[in-house]
């Protein structure tokens, strides 16, 4: 059962935007498991990647405010968090695997354990 906060995909997934996708999530995405869970996430300042994500692949987007560092004395920006979990996060797992690199292919077999 999905969250209700969990959104579902809004666009036709095509071989280019799945390709740019992962070519994001290779960057800036994570694979691992939480409370005996496939979960995926990525962290953005920018939101219009966050976007291209919920568009695609569904799933929840927050924002949040980092904490001020003692070494930094400017406010940081504020942070977009894309996640999703569950059957979802299978789901996006299995169809960006070929396009990955060899270190993120193993992250995502830890995950689906």
């Amino acid at each position: 059962m999905e969250r209700p906060q969990t959104q579902h995909a809004r666009i036709r997934a095509t071989v280019k935007r799945i390709g740019v996708l992962a070519g994001f999530l290779e960057g800036e995405g994570s694979f691992d498991r939480s409370g005996g869970s496939s979960r995926i996430s990525a962290h953005q300042v920018n939101r219009e990647p966050i976007d291209w994500l919920l568009d695609l692949f569904g799933g929840a987007a927050k924002r949040y405010h980092p904490k001020q560092s003692a070494t930094h004395k400017s406010q940081p920006s504020p942070v977009w968090n894309w996640y999703v979990s569950g059957s979802r996060a299978r789901g996006v797992m299995m169809t960006i695997y070929s396009l990955m690199s060899a270190k993120r292919k193993e992250q995502i077999r830890r995950a689906l354990v």
